[in-house]
């Protein structure tokens, strides 16, 4: 029995009447492996404007806890904006954009939003050299509604996205995920860097 993560040796002799046996020896890492695991709970190294070009008046990254906000005054409650806790069991901390104040009402979704332009963060440099096939793996919450208390409307919001891009070895920045939903739960997406130029 071999460990998950440990190398195998595979070798295969191939021998023809006549001519002399040849040996080939393939080596291969078994399983699946955390290479890095990053709970939030302390402060993991990352930016938020990393280039100095984010644009959104309020709402920027903020690591903190979550505080809940959602519509239960305006008669929706089942449409939680924010969530109330992050997405592990063994903490609070998440990246949020503005995780709101101690005191915030549930019903004040106007202060954990992003508003006029795009905010920013960015993680720190993960080393992946030597692996066959590495996947990062994320959890996100998203919501991107229009809410008009005055006409009693709430619909999808549109342009608001949550966007994932890769750069691998110092190269451009490629979208390898876009996120236009408001499904209300943390969503665990896995992204393989195969492929990602």
């Amino acid at each position: 029995t071999t460990a998950c993560g440990q190398n195998v040796r595979a070798s295969v002799t191939l021998e023809t009447v006549g001519v002399r046996a040849s040996t080939v020896s393939v080596d291969r890492v078994l399983g699946v492996r955390t290479l890095l695991s990053t709970s939030m709970e302390e402060e993991p190294g990352w930016q938020i404007n990393p280039d100095n070009t984010d644009t959104a008046e309020n709402g920027a990254w903020a690591r903190g806890q979550a505080r809940q906000t959602d519509l239960r005054r305006y008669g929706a409650a089942s449409v939680i904006i924010a969530p109330g806790d992050d997405v592990t069991t063994n903490g609070n901390q998440a990246f949020f954009t503005d995780p709101g104040t101690a005191r915030l009402d549930p019903d004040q979704v106007g202060e954990t939003d992003v508003d006029d332009g795009i905010t920013t963060l960015q993680s720190a440099e993960i080393n992946v050299e030597g692996l066959m096939d590495p996947v990062i793996t994320v959890s996100t919450w998203h919501t991107a509604l229009v809410i008009d208390f005055n006409a009693g409307e709430l619909r999808d919001g549109e342009g608001d996205d949550l966007i994932t891009q890769l750069s691998v070895n110092g190269g451009a920045f490629v979208e390898v995920d876009r996120d236009a939903t408001n499904d209300f739960v943390w969503k665990r997406k896995a992204i393989r860097l195969a492929g990602v130029p």
